[in-house]
């Protein structure tokens, strides 16, 4: 039980890392905008309003949100 709620927590670490990481990308020369998305992606699985906003990315670009999920689902395996 504590090793499954020391990989939640390192888990929602990570993905507010990515969605600070991604704010200031926008501003330097990183990849920002995919950043935002991939922290957005794993925040979705905790948070209903990162959810939901993985949801209007997924309508308005499908194959790079499918990608991504594909990328972070399997980093959530390991």
């Amino acid at each position: 039980m504590a090793t499954t709620r020391v990989k939640r927590v390192l888990w929602l670490l990570a993905g507010w890392t990515l969605l600070a990481a991604g704010g200031v990308g926008i501003f330097l020369p990183l990849p920002g905008v995919a950043l935002i998305a991939l922290g957005l992606l794993v925040l979705s699985t905790e948070y209903v309003w990162a959810h939901s906003l993985v949801g209007r990315l997924r309508g308005r670009f499908p194959k790079t949100v499918g990608a991504m999920e594909k990328y972070s689902s399997r980093a959530a395996d390991h």
